[in-house]
């Protein structure tokens, strides 16, 4: 009965932190897509590159990498189908998180 507990207690802390750090994984993927899509091409280092963002950056393990991929892919999408509003889309996304010296220092290592 107490590993069921345990099992429910660590689901309810995973769901929680996934919660709140959700605005955090949607900046970190507008950035990502910003950057990658600076020059027209999203190549395939800069795809190996967010594959490790998601897979080694403790805030974002939490996360299941495809969702990561599929912000990441649609924020490229609009910068692509109107790169003034996708662009200004991925700066909302990015500014939504609002001003932390946690997720400055992450965006400085994305």
């Amino acid at each position: 009965m107490s590993s069921i507990l345990n099992n429910l207690f660590i689901e309810l802390k995973h769901g929680v932190e996934r919660h709140e750090n959700r605005p955090l994984l949607k900046c970190a993927m507008a950035a990502c897509a910003l950057v990658a899509e600076a020059d027209g091409v999203v190549s395939f280092s800069e795809r190996v590159c967010l594959d490790n963002i998601l897979e080694t950056l403790e805030a974002l393990k939490i996360f299941n990498p495809h969702e990561g991929v599929n912000l990441f892919n649609g924020f490229v999408d609009d910068i692509r189908a109107d790169p003034v509003k996708g662009r200004l889309k991925a700066l909302k996304a990015i500014s939504d998180v609002g001003p932390s010296r946690k997720t400055a220092e992450l965006l400085m290592k994305v």
